[in-house]
């Protein structure tokens, strides 16, 4: 009996070891699931809740220096009271989401020597491209930038001092 009880206290541990490794890990193993897992929790939450001044659903898919920069522009807002560098929703590549329209996501990573990174076609009433530039960390994929169709990247966009009129 003794046996039988050491053994499943054993197989307990072991289990329960293993669900804390894969809470405390990125949302997916690929850099695409990644990315795709990231449009799937912000669109589901978008009319609910604003995050980019959240830490901790920031550091889920941002490295930790996106994170802080987004944390800055926040308190810049706060502030100020108005608009400092971030004035639309990085994700959507636009200031609203019209989710009456089916949603198409298209993601293919690109790797070159020292990134790697993925294309997202995303529409939002017109067809945006998106590259997400990632890394893998300790804790999984983070985005460290995303470079808009126009040339702009998030991460110069986000570092430049606010112009305070």
């Amino acid at each position: 009996m003794r046996f039988q009880t050491f053994f499943i206290a054993v197989f307990l541990l072991i289990l329960c070891s293993g669900y804390l490794q894969s809470a405390n890990r990125a949302p997916a193993d690929s850099p695409e699931d990644f990315v795709r897992s990231l449009y799937r929790e912000h669109l589901s939450e978008y009319d609910k809740a604003y995050w980019f001044d959240n830490e901790k659903k920031l550091s889920k898919y941002f490295d930790s220096n996106l994170t802080a920069l987004f944390l800055r522009d926040e308190e810049c807002k706060e502030k100020t009271q108005g608009i400092c560098n971030l004035d639309f929703d990085p994700i959507i590549d636009a200031q609203d989401f019209d989710n009456k329209y089916p949603v198409s996501l298209d993601v293919k990573r690109l790797n070159s020597k020292y990134q790697t990174r993925c294309k997202v076609i995303f529409s939002n009433i017109t067809k945006r491209t998106l590259i997400y530039e990632l890394r893998q960390t300790k804790r999984g994929w983070r985005i460290s930038d995303i470079v808009y169709s126009n040339g702009q990247s998030l991460k110069k966009l986000l570092s430049k001092k606010p112009d305070l009129k």
